[in-house]
Parts: structure tokens; C-alpha cells; sequence
């Protein structure tokens, strides 16, 4: 029961919060370029965020240990991607969106070894 409440309150908190990158748009021009990042942005980026986030959690959490700790993971790792996400933009939307998303997902490769990291010297251990 308490994995379905914990569920539905991050699905429902995960609708208001923002798409980070859609700051972006404004510094995108009418090419054809600037069409398909608007495309990108708009369409494709909650679901790259998505995934993303899944994965980052999925370094700590294995499916079906503790479901609702997995989920207020998921929710959590997602805002602050999201915040972090939305600083790189402030930083470097001005020279393109790729120049923001670099680094973001450096950060989040970082953040997924960390998690498995604690993963392993951690939580591995209370196992054993």
C-alpha cells in the first residue's frame, strides 16, 4: 500500500517540475538547426530525463527491494537533475544546447558511479 501512495505522489509531483531546457528556446534562432532543438526539447527530453534518472537510481536501488524507496529515489533524483540541469542552462544555453547538455550528463555518469559506489560498500554489506 505505502509503495502506491509513494508512487502516486511522485507522479504527481514529477508534473510540476519543469523542463529545464525549455529556457533554451529562447536562445534558438529560425533555422533549421534552431527547429529541430526546439523539436528535441520539447518532445524528446522528458523522455532522455527519464531514462537518465532511472538509470542514476538504478546504481543504487535493485527492482523490488523496498519499491516505494525506489520510487521517492526516483522523484528525488529527478528534481535535482532537473535543478542541476536548469544551472547549466543559466551557464551555457547561450552558446547552444549541446553545450549544456555535455557537461550534464558527465555529472550524470558521475552521479551513477557514486550511487553504485555506495552500493556496493554500503548496502551490499547489510546482506552479507
Amino acid at each position: 500500500m505505502d509503495f502506491v501512495i509513494v508512487s502516486f505522489l511522485s507522479k504527481f509531483f514529477r508534473m510540476f517540475i519543469d523542463n529545464p531546457l525549455e529556457s533554451l528556446i529562447s536562445y534558438s534562432n529560425l533555422t533549421i538547426e534552431g527547429f529541430f532543438d526546439i523539436i528535441f526539447i520539447i518532445k524528446y527530453w522528458p523522455l532522455i530525463m527519464g531514462t537518465l534518472t532511472y538509470w542514476i537510481v538504478g546504481g543504487i536501488y535493485k527492482k523490488g527491494e523496498f519499491p516505494a524507496l525506489g520510487s521517492a529515489l526516483y522523484l528525488f533524483t529527478f528534481w535535482v537533475n532537473s535543478k542541476l540541469l536548469k544551472f547549466l542552462v543559466s551557464l551555457f544555453g547561450v552558446y547552444g544546447l549541446t553545450a549544456a547538455i555535455i557537461p550534464f550528463l558527465v555529472i550524470c555518469l558521475l552521479e551513477f558511479i557514486m550511487m553504485h559506489k555506495l552500493r556496493v560498500n554500503i548496502v551490499d554489506e547489510l546482506y552479507i
